[in-house]
């Protein structure tokens, strides 16, 4: 088939595929509604106008659909290229993508439905039993087209192999679903030990009844994320299930999940020891949150456990790769970028804290914010920012990392430039500041308290950014130098008249491998001559 016509054909079966599915999930419902005593039970013409538009969509939509995939499925049988192209697993990959979603909507409100009835509450007017299995025919018909439809993707893996774009849709589709299902799980989680523990602070009928919805996701998301992160891969075939343990992808997948769980814990403990700290200085109501301290602490104490899990268990899984297969440059690339992208933030979160607590103290010394509690929650705020940043710039940042590749990779680059982009725009703001200040000064305008102040916060912003400039200066000119002259093994001088010259060209990894290949050729006897720099093309290897 032409590409055009392939196109249409795989369309109309999507399209036809969902009208049965949808019309399909729509009648049973209906049914559910009739036997139940439903809403729709008691309007007959409800039942008739319903029954009449959904049976109408699965009489159209399914001999369009059988239609479409037959033709597809006999071109395939003769054409193993057919078989294994992009376009047939993108449309395989995105029926089992929005299938899941449905199943996982569905799923969600059946339990919040199971959930509430346990702990009473109200049904809205509807029978119990019609809340609980209202939802199911969506779930089931979810279910049973993503089951065929990832056995059409098995088949077709065992006939024609994945490689390529189609492996790498299988990926989209595997980690992109995995890391939905771990961030509904994750929320879920949060919102069931908030809900708990604001019940234990203070018991009520209403944290009882909060937790339905809260407990679904977190039931769904975990049903969601091991299907998809633990069986589906498991029952790969072996040649594929190595490939996907090195993929690019799933190191995506890895860090962006340590990222969220990373995040996730500093803005709960950064929350927690603001409010801490804020009520230490004698603040009532710090960030607008008043009453028991306890029962504030719920939503950042909840974030830092669960998120604080996540943590952990992302940061185990990193490991456990990293001991079993070695690190790809690309792979490298992606980690290098994660710990850069933390880095900055961190930093971020840092200066601010910093210039924040040189402002205040500028406030307080020239009676600005010297009553109530103005001062004291502004301290509060800022040091909880200092306190939050610095330990995680220090724990992701390596101001001289060991390996010549690392000093150099884009990722490090692309953070040092950017933080000293923003540093000396800060620096320049500040100093144009006080300048305008001294200026009008200069000029007549009354030396007053005003005037110090705003002195005072322009000092304050500039002192902090030119430092973070000046140190990120520092370190790009030492990265520069590490870079200038790439050291090699002394060359061992054999005899003339048995020398045999040969032109070679090698190709490592990275600049370990490549010193490692160096050192054993010296070590062998072999005088190695470095004709120009090791440089590293951005593909990745390095050329001598």
């Amino acid at each position: 088939m032409t590409t055009i016509r392939r196109i249409y054909a795989y369309v109309l079966a999507l399209a036809g595929l969902s009208m049965v599915a949808l019309a399909s999930a729509n009648l049973a419902q209906v049914l559910i509604d009739v036997l139940l005593g439903g809403p729709l039970a008691t309007n007959a013409a409800a039942v008739r106008d319903t029954v009449a538009l959904w049976g109408a969509a699965a009489l159209v939509g399914l001999p369009a659909w059988l239609l479409h995939w037959l033709w597809i499925e006999r071109t395939a049988r003769r054409d193993a290229r057919e078989r294994a192209s992009t376009l047939r697993r993108l449309y395989l990959y995105g029926i089992l993508a929005g299938a899941a979603l449905a199943v996982t909507g569905a799923a969600s409100d059946v339990f919040v439905a199971a959930f509430g009835w346990l702990v009473g509450l109200p049904g809205q007017g509807r029978p119990v039993a019609d809340a609980i299995l209202r939802p199911l025919p969506f779930a089931l018909s979810g279910a049973l087209v993503a089951a065929g439809h990832w056995r059409i993707a098995t088949a077709d893996r065992v006939k024609v192999g994945e490689a390529g774009g189609s492996a790498t849709l299988r990926r989209w589709y595997l980690y992109g679903v995995a890391f939905v299902g771990l961030l509904v799980l994750v929320d879920g989680a949060r919102g069931v030990l908030e809900t708990v523990w604001r019940g234990l602070a203070e018991p009520s009928q209403v944290g009882l009844i909060g937790i339905a919805t809260p407990a679904a996701a977190a039931l769904v998301g975990l049903g969601l994320w091991l299907v998809h992160w633990r069986l589906l891969p498991a029952r790969l075939d072996p040649t594929s299930r190595e490939a996907d343990a090195t993929a690019v992808l799933r190191s995506v997948y890895l860090f962006l999940a340590l990222a969220v769980g990373v995040v996730g814990t500093l803005v709960g403990a950064s929350q927690l020891l603001y409010y801490t700290v804020a009520r230490l200085l004698g603040v009532d109501r710090p960030g607008g949150t008043g009453g028991d301290l306890l029962q504030a602490a719920a939503e950042p104490a909840s974030a830092i456990v669960v998120f604080g899990c996540l943590w952990a268990y992302q940061r185990a899984a990193l490991r456990q790769q990293a001991a079993a297969f070695s690190e790809a440059p690309r792979q490298a690339g992606v980690r290098r970028l994660y710990t850069s992208l933390v880095s900055l933030v961190a930093l971020s979160v840092l200066g601010v804290g910093l210039a924040g607590l040189l402002w205040t103290l500028g406030d307080v010394l020239f009676v600005v914010a010297s009553s109530g509690d103005t001062w004291r929650d502004q301290v509060a705020l800022f040091a909880t920012l200092a306190l939050v940043g610095l330990p995680v710039w220090l724990r992701h940042w390596r101001a001289h990392p060991s390996a010549v590749g690392e000093a150099q990779s884009l990722a490090r680059r692309l953070y040092l430039y950017v933080s000293l982009i923003v540093a000396a725009l800060a620096t320049l703001s500040s100093a144009a500041a006080g300048l305008y200040t001294l200026l009008g000064v200069a000029l007549g305008k009354r030396f007053d308290t005003a005037v110090a102040v705003d002195l005072a916060h322009a000092l304050a912003v500039a002192v902090v950014a030119a430092s973070i400039g000046v140190y990120q200066w520092r370190v790009l000119r030492i990265d520069s130098g590490r870079g200038a002259a790439v050291p090699h093994p002394p060359a061992t001088p054999i005899a003339a008249a048995a020398a045999a010259v040969a032109v070679v060209e090698i190709r490592a990894e990275d600049e370990a491998s490549l010193q490692r290949a160096l050192a054993a050729l010296h070590a062998s006897g072999v005088q190695v001559t470095l004709r120009e720099p090791v440089a590293t093309p951005v593909g990745g290897d390095d050329d001598v």
